[in-house]
């Protein structure tokens, strides 16, 4: 659903001199030439980056970016902001609708547009978000965003649109404001009469461009609603069902994992075998999931019908992934009889916190290191040992407290199991913030000894293509050469300056090195240029392999408020 507002100003009933005809006839000329380009313009709006500002207005991006991961991470709502000139021919509403649609929105998604030259504004909300209601839209626009819009605090009135979507979704926006309900248009109030033949043709064309136009111009505000048909109804809970199993399932794939570690620590490698191949079995199951949710995600548009089967292909792998973990977490959870098992459990958690917790200062130290290099190299780890010590300290308060229900009756036993789980899940939640930042350092120390000898590999390549196009023994070589020696030029910025990022680095000059040898593929022999490929693919996927551990680590550690965008890209 998405509502919006538009204002424009009458001009008053002055008869217009030529200056204002001649105006008038190039705003028109304007019109018609919008009219061919605004529905493609929207339809082709693809939006990279959750902040996207084409008008140069918004002043601190970061500050807001910052005010939509707080949505996201308290009231699962991935909200999307973008500012352009003007809608064109569209009305705010249907361009908005257009945006959405281009970029395969749906579920928890929301998407904000303001048109600064129209002075319009739009807020779409996605299938998911049903707690958010049309009132509650409005109340947001014409409340918290407008007024700050029109104070020119556009940064201002994106975080407080944000912050009244939350309180919206968390069924805290307090009750009043303006209903939703769709206003009459304006009249207008220009004066006809005492034209002369000029003027009368201005007056037509004028008409004309209004009609083709759409009869929004001349509105003053609007709001609108989409009326859902049978078929969109379905579709939206398709989504939304989609969309709630893939990380409902997902979670429990997680959980999955760390229950095996404990099974394996308590009985052994033998006795978990199953458990293993339906994990495997699982995972191949939601592989195909999001696969499915990757491509209602990437930048070619779906027809609904091609929509709804991707959503009930999304719901069908879920299921049979929870179908396939369900027995054998069932028999993995009879064999540990954690309840019967908690003495045994509950004695031996202080030497593995201890063990753990001995891993903290050189992890500490670690991490210290990485805070020398550029942000990029260390930013995902921020708090990740803070948080490991809450976690290690919960974990043996618990464990403490459930030794002393162990002899007591019944209902105490019971209690200590309780306890006992709770002391095994933080303690495998605090081991996975520290391998985080331990996997982290293993990257930047491997990154760190290869990035001399890949500059100087990449080198060779882009002197040897440079070579190549000059004597002209390649044909058509010159662009790629450019290309391999701009990414060459990257990876050595990358290299030096007082906080450098080698991972980058490595990356870049390997690319460079990549764009050079296509250049050189047509003065190669078959055996090197194939050697050459099999290395190239080996790095690649090392590349690939350590940034999937990185964001798999953040998932891990952070999953609770890790939405399904970024797990579809996991």
């Amino acid at each position: 659903m998405a509502i919006g507002s538009q204002e424009t100003h009458d001009t008053g009933g002055a008869r217009p001199h030529l200056a204002g005809q001649v105006r008038l006839l190039a705003l028109f000329v304007a019109l018609f030439a919008a009219l061919g380009s605004g529905v493609l313009f929207a339809q082709d709006a693809r939006l990279e980056d959750r902040v996207t500002d084409e008008t140069g207005v918004l002043e601190d991006i970061g500050e807001i970016e910052d005010a939509l991961d707080k949505l996201e991470d308290d009231h699962s709502v991935q909200l999307w902001v973008l500012f352009v000139d003007t809608t064109g021919p569209l009305n705010v509403t249907d361009f908005t609708d257009s945006v959405a649609e281009a970029n395969s929105f749906g579920g928890n998604d929301a998407l904000l547009v303001v048109a600064i030259d129209d002075r319009s504004d739009s807020l779409w909300v996605g299938d998911s978000l049903d707690e958010v209601t049309n009132a509650e839209i409005d109340q947001a626009l014409t409340e918290e965003l407008e007024p700050r819009l029109g104070d020119g605090d556009f940064d201002g009135a994106v975080i407080a649109l944000a912050e009244s979507l939350g309180d919206a979704a968390a069924g805290e926006l307090p009750s009043g404001g303006t209903t939703g309900e769709t206003p009459p248009p304006a009249e207008n109030t220009s004066s006809g009469g005492g034209a002369g033949a000029g003027t009368t043709i201005l007056v037509v064309i004028l008409v004309a461009g209004l009609v083709i136009g759409g009869i929004w111009l001349m509105r003053k505000r609007s709001k609108t609603k989409k009326v859902a048909t049978g078929r969109k109804v379905e579709a939206d809970e398709l989504s939304k069902q989609a969309n709630g199993l893939l990380l409902a399932v997902d979670d429990e794939l997680r959980d999955a994992e760390q229950e095996l570690g404990f099974a394996e620590a308590q009985f052994g490698e033998a006795e978990i075998v199953p458990f293993q191949k339906a994990l495997e079995r699982a995972h191949g199951q939601m592989k195909e999931a999001f696969a499915a949710r990757q491509l209602l995600d990437d930048d070619q548009p779906e027809t609904a019908q091609q929509r709804t089967e991707l959503f009930k292909k999304i719901i069908a792998h879920s299921e049979s992934a929870r179908a396939v973990l369900v027995p054998e977490r069932a028999r993995i959870e009879k064999l540990r009889d954690v309840e019967r098992a908690a003495p045994e459990i509950l004695a031996a958690m202080p030497a593995r916190i201890d063990a753990v917790e001995a891993r903290l200062d050189s992890v500490e130290a670690g991490y210290a290191q990485l805070q020398a290099f550029a942000d990029s190299v260390w930013k995902g780890l921020e708090g990740n040992t803070i948080e490991a010590k809450k976690r290690l300290d919960f974990a043996r308060e618990t464990a403490i407290a459930g030794q002393a229900l162990v002899q007591g009756h019944q209902q105490q036993q019971l209690e200590a199991g309780a306890h006992a789980r709770a002391a095994q899940a933080a303690l495998s939640e605090a081991t996975a913030l520290i391998e985080a930042v331990e996997h982290q350092l293993d990257a930047l120390r491997k990154a760190e000894a290869s990035l001399a000898g890949e500059i100087a590999a990449a080198h060779a390549d882009v002197v040897a293509a440079r070579t190549a196009v000059e004597e002209r023994r390649v044909q058509g070589g010159s662009e790629g050469a450019a290309r391999a020696a701009a990414l060459l030029e990257s990876a050595r910025r990358a290299a030096q300056g007082p906080r450098p990022d080698p991972i980058a680095a490595v990356k870049l000059a390997q690319e460079a090195n990549s764009a050079a040898d296509a250049v050189l593929t047509q003065v190669r022999d078959v055996a090197d240029q194939h050697a050459r490929e099999t290395m190239a693919f080996q790095s690649a996927a090392k590349r690939a392999h350590s940034a999937c551990l990185k964001a798999s680590d953040y998932v891990n550690g952070r999953r609770k408020g890790i939405g399904r965008e970024a797990r579809t890209r996991l």
